[in-house]
């Protein structure tokens, strides 16, 4: 009888995200980190990231975005272009 391997790879890197907070509110939506983020990324040679960005939250507020991504919730992102 052949064995099957516990764990099976995938061909295709997997995927990461990226998440960012920022208080209080910031208007240019923290677009430095975000695009250095995204490029390193790319070099890593991983897909476009997911971004998840809770902008002008407290830390002990509700951060629905991070909940979103804890959660593993379908990604409302923006793109890092």
């Amino acid at each position: 009888m052949a064995r099957v391997p516990a764990v099976q790879t995938q061909s295709a890197p997997a995927g990461s995200a990226i998440y960012l907070r920022c208080f209080p509110y910031d208007m240019w939506s923290m677009n430095g980190h975000r695009w250095a983020l995204c490029d390193y990324a790319r070099q890593l040679g991983l897909p476009e990231p997911a971004v998840f960005c809770d902008n002008g939250v407290r830390a002990g507020s509700p951060l629905p975005r991070f909940e979103g991504l804890a959660e593993k919730e379908p990604p409302e992102y923006r793109r890092c272009r």
